[in-house]
């Protein structure tokens, strides 16, 4: 039998759970896109760019701001991460026995994470841009492009 105070304590430990989950979700949301609109106006190609203009796009990726960019999803891969562990929690709570939903829900969204943490290549590729090659840069374009839809 549980006491009166370990009860307050329970409550008072998971409402701190709701909003902190809920905050770290925004903030890594934001995290996630600000850095996809301030790229896109390098002016991506279209899906069906050529060599020529994925390798222009590398290019014009190198400059130091862009690349400063490209670290933000990293660190919002992270936030992820923690925000996912605490949706898995709050809903694994409101689940029952057995929980393997929320369990399903924390696996498939780590691996989001762990994409965009481990998927390096157009990072690469504007850092290298100046030798790049234009079949690299289209391969590397057009892989990037397949990974992020499939994401």
């Amino acid at each position: 039998m549980t006491t009166g105070a370990a009860v307050a304590a329970d409550v008072e430990r998971w409402g701190r759970l709701v909003p902190n989950t809920g905050i770290v979700g925004l903030i890594t949301v934001g995290m996630l896109f600000a850095p996809i609109v301030a790229i896109c106006t390098l002016g991506e190609p279209p899906f069906t760019a050529t060599a020529e203009q994925a390798r222009a796009f590398f290019a014009n990726g190198s400059v130091g701001w862009v690349q400063l960019m490209t670290v933000v999803p990293k660190l919002a891969a992270i936030g992820l991460i923690w925000f996912l562990v605490g949706l898995a929690l709050l809903l694994a709570r409101a689940e029952g026995k057995p929980a393997w939903r929320s369990g399903v829900a924390l696996v498939s969204g780590v691996m989001l994470a762990a994409y965009l943490l481990l998927d390096v290549r157009w990072d690469a590729a504007s850092y290298g841009a100046a030798e790049l090659d234009s079949a690299v840069a289209s391969f590397v374009f057009d892989v990037g492009n397949l990974g992020f839809a499939n994401i």
